[in-house]
């Protein structure tokens, strides 16, 4: 993992010659002091906000991602980012997230969320998830971004979905995520409302299409509750589910669903306790 980080940061600076890395401690002076800050007043496009300590980083309000940016862990060091408020990511925002914990505290709800009908994307890789008392990465109704890549990382101990997309008009292919990658993750000790998933992917409409399009590899469930179903994808054709593990829901129900989608391709899914993989 540190020879990872390391790499990272080389090539950052490497191709972005006139870029800025912005060193944030627990400690630093108000200016940068944490996250919010220095994307707000310091940080431009293109520049690396590089958490040096394992912290806490205390953000006591929302972290407003409006450009193209990179936060990420020194090497070596494990940041852990308290959440008051959840990350909202705006128009046109590029984010690339390496190697954070992000902690809810058990009291908040969300650790990221689209705000607007936004053309964004974000990347996780090698990120936690803990403490959150809802869908941990979500959008609902028009709060759209394009795309979103999840590798390397570890939900726990969260109230709800791990990811969650949900669109809530009725108008023909409306959704709220072009492109949904999970990889080489795990999601542990969940609990949610019935029908939900731990990964949700919907779009709205009477007919079906490639309103969006999910790739699913190498994940690994266990100890959820409340679920109906592990992976969903509905209104989609373009569905790729591969080499996952989906566990016995924690509550013992015999009605988990490992996937239920609507077209696309699954397989090689190793399940227990579980009905038929599709639907629809």
């Amino acid at each position: 993992m540190r020879k990872l980080f390391t790499f990272i940061a080389v090539m950052l600076m490497a191709f972005t010659a006139y870029a800025k890395v912005w060193e944030i401690t627990p400690t630093s002076p108000r200016d940068k002091d944490n996250i919010r800050y220095c994307l707000r007043d310091n940080a431009a496009a293109g520049d690396t906000i590089l958490l040096t300590e394992d912290g806490p980083y205390g953000e006591s309000d929302a972290i407003l991602i409006n450009k193209d940016i990179v936060i990420m862990a020194e090497a070596g060091v494990h940041p852990v980012v308290q959440l008051t408020y959840y990350c909202k990511v705006a128009l046109d925002a590029n984010a690339k997230i390496y190697g954070l914990k992000f902690d809810g505290k058990e009291t908040c709800e969300y650790a990221l969320r689209p705000y607007d009908n936004s053309r964004s994307s974000v990347v996780f890789e090698g990120c936690e998830f803990y403490g959150f008392l809802k869908n941990v990465i979500t959008g609902e109704g028009t709060m759209h971004m394009d795309s979103l890549v999840l590798n390397n990382c570890y939900f726990h101990d969260n109230g709800r979905a791990a990811v969650y997309f949900a669109a809530s008009s009725d108008a023909e292919g409306t959704h709220v995520c072009d492109y949904l990658k999970v990889t080489n993750t795990t999601i542990a000790n969940i609990s949610a409302l019935s029908g939900a998933a731990a990964i949700d992917l919907r779009s709205n409409g009477s007919k079906e299409g490639v309103y969006n399009k999910l790739y699913v590899d190498h994940v690994t469930m266990y100890n959820v509750a409340g679920y109906e179903r592990g992976i969903q994808s509905y209104k989609s054709t373009d569905v790729t589910i591969t080499n996952c593990i989906i566990a016995e829901p924690a509550d013992k129900a015999d009605y988990l669903y490992p996937t239920y989608c609507y077209g696309g391709t699954i397989s090689n899914i190793l399940s227990y306790n579980t009905k038929n993989h599709r639907s629809g």
